[in-house]
């Protein structure tokens, strides 16, 4: 397809300023956080080994061939301690060292990641 300089140039304004958007769309939304600090106590501490699931099936392509496939997903592993903060009971992903630190009846100090105007809970961490 042969373009006009000009219809070449109105292509790249709009790229621009879709990019400028998109831009602005993620500086709000990675500054659209509030941080609040609990005080809470260690209620259980839950390890999740690592876990890997294959599974098969037929898949028809494009051109109409059947073939198999093999889908293989994994987990890592994961530390995660159970804490009451008063108001609810949250579980939080922590580090194994942290993890094996760390006692039921324990006091920690979360830090939970709440959005500005939506008050969602983006994301809870050990301080």
């Amino acid at each position: 397809m042969n373009q006009s300089p000009t219809s070449t140039g109105t292509a790249r304004r709009r790229i621009a300023t879709a990019a400028a958007i998109a831009c602005g769309v993620l500086f709000c939304v990675s500054c659209s956080f509030r941080h609040e600090e609990h005080a809470g106590k260690v209620v259980e501490k839950v390890y999740t080994p690592s876990s890997t699931q294959t599974g098969t099936g037929v898949a028809v392509g494009s051109g109409g061939k059947a073939g198999v496939v093999t889908i293989t997903s994994s987990e890592p592993e994961k530390w995660t301690v159970i804490v009451d903060i008063g108001n609810e009971v949250i579980a939080v992903g922590t580090s194994a060292e942290r993890w094996a630190s760390l006692n039921k009846g324990d006091t920690v100090t979360v830090d939970i990641a709440l959005g500005k105007h939506t008050g969602w809970r983006w994301n809870a961490t050990l301080k």
